[in-house]
Formats: structure tokens, sequence, C-alpha cells
């Protein structure tokens, strides 16, 4: 049970994260944590469930360690990463790393280099209205969370994976009016020469919008292109 001071402090940095609209924003929080729970790093992560497309901020962490995780594709040999995707609570790193597959030796000691070993971890599991999932993990170093810290963070962490949801946060590619049109008849199921009909338009001006619809989205079909443009509402 928290002390009546940790409570309040609690409280203050929920009401931050309701306030978050920008990544800035979030390096503010990330510097709140550090100056009142002595959190060195943040993760802020988010995961379109059905594109597999990852978006991330890393706060507190080199430049170098960013610039590996994703050259080398870490995200599937992560043990926090990974665990935060079966898991429906907050959880310690040192608890994934303690069920890691010897796949994740490597990454574990770059992790270990870098003095990335304690932290705390959470992913929520509500996908019932949204196609993004997101991931906020919390770093201490090597230094483990104490008690007072793990039950602050457990209190704070659901709220600040819910600002992540928010689409300010991750400069998300627009679409013109034209283009988002045609990707909701494509949400329901309409082919681009039923959609060239209803829009008074060619097939191959169709064709048009819809090739640019993936390049900004960064997919490869009709059926990905849907499923993204859910995540972010434009469907």
């Amino acid at each position: 049970m928290l002390a009546k001071s940790d409570l309040l402090l609690t409280l203050d940095l929920i009401s931050k994260c309701l306030e978050i609209r920008s990544q800035e924003n979030l390096k503010e929080l990330k510097d709140t944590l550090s100056k009142e729970l002595g959190i060195s790093s943040m993760v802020a992560g988010r995961v379109c469930r059905y594109t597999k497309v990852e978006t991330g901020y890393f706060f507190g962490i080199s430049e170098e360690w960013s610039r590996l995780y994703i050259e080398n594709n870490y995200s599937m040999v992560d043990p926090v990463f990974n665990l935060s995707i079966r898991s429906s609570v907050p959880f310690l790193w040192a608890t994934a790393y303690s069920r890691a597959g010897h796949n994740s030796n490597e990454f574990i000691q770059r992790a270990r280099d870098f003095s990335l070993m304690e932290g705390i971890c959470y992913a929520p599991k509500d996908y019932s209205m949204v196609a993004d999932t997101t991931v906020v993990s919390l770093g201490n170093g090597k230094t483990p969370l104490d008690r007072m810290q793990v039950e602050i963070i457990k209190h704070l962490i659901p709220h600040i994976a819910e600002t992540l949801m928010r689409p300010s946060l991750w400069n998300n590619p627009r679409l013109t009016p034209k283009e988002i049109e045609v990707i909701k008849w494509c949400a329901h199921g309409k082919s681009y020469w039923e959609i060239s009909l209803v829009m008074s338009i060619s097939e191959r001006t169709v064709k048009f919008h819809m090739n640019n619809i993936f390049k900004k989205l960064d997919v490869l079909n009709k059926a990905q292109a849907v499923a993204r443009c859910m995540s972010l509402g434009y469907v």
C-alpha cells in the first residue's frame, strides 16, 4: 500500500499523462519520472496487430542502441517485448529475461552492455475497439526497482499506454479526402470497379488513389491498407 506522499505523487503523474498531446510532452513525462522515481529510460511503442508495423520512441537510451534495435529487428528476440504481447499485467524485465530462450542470449548480453537490465513493462490487451496495441517499458539501469517504484509504476503505466493511442503522438501519414473515401469503400468490401461507379471516377483513378495509400502507409495490399486505416481512425 502506498504512503500518502507516494499516492499524491502517483495522482500527480497520472494527471500529467492526461495532458500528453505530443512527443515533447511524452519526453517531459520521462524527465519527470527520472526526477521523481529515478527512472533512467522509457520506450513508448505502438504495433499494428494486422500489419505488424512497429513505431516507437526511445527516451534516455543511447542512439546506438536504438539503431541496433531497429537494424537487427531485435523485437523478434527481445524477451521483454515478447512477454508484453502475452502478459495482461505489468511485469518486471527480470521476469522476462529469466524465461528467455537461447535465441535471446546475444540480445540480453547486448542489453547488459547498455545497462538495460532492470525495469517494468506493460502492454494493454483490450483489442476490441482498436487495431493497434501499445507497449510501455520503463528502465532503471542495472538497479532493481524497489517496492515503492514498482507500486507507483503499476498504477501509472496503464495511463501512459492509453496516451499512446492518440494519433497526434505518431505523425501519422495524412490521406486526402478522395483517398479516405476510397479506403472507406474498400473497408465495406467494394471492388475497385464498384468504387469507381459509386464515386463516378474511372477504375484507373481508384487504383491510382490506392497506390498512393499503399505508399503513404507502407503496406503491400488492400487488406493491410484497410487494417492500417482502421488503426489510424480513417475508417
